[in-house]
């Protein structure tokens, strides 16, 4: 649950750096669209928790309920490569 509530803190975080604008940024909207499970235009405490837990899943390459830093590193090389 802890994970949980760091997830969150960084969605706030990450929302009220881009509130001082009216509209959100294509990345944002892409975001906002990967959490939006049933296409509302608005994300429930349960899309939260779901797209969370699909993220940690594919994180977790060895399938083991843990990310290690080796498994973030990975992460952070399939997203820079996607940029």
């Amino acid at each position: 649950m802890v994970w949980i509530n760091k997830f969150i803190f960084i969605l706030i975080i990450f929302f009220y750096q881009t509130s001082f604008s009216n509209e959100l940024n294509k990345n944002e909207e892409i975001y906002f669209d990967f959490i939006d499970f049933n296409n509302d235009d608005q994300i429930s405490f349960e899309e939260l928790e779901q797209s969370l837990r699909i993220i940690f899943q594919l994180s977790d390459f060895n399938q083991d309920g843990l990310i290690s830093k080796i498994e973030m590193n990975e992460i952070k090389k399939i997203i820079e490569s996607l940029k």
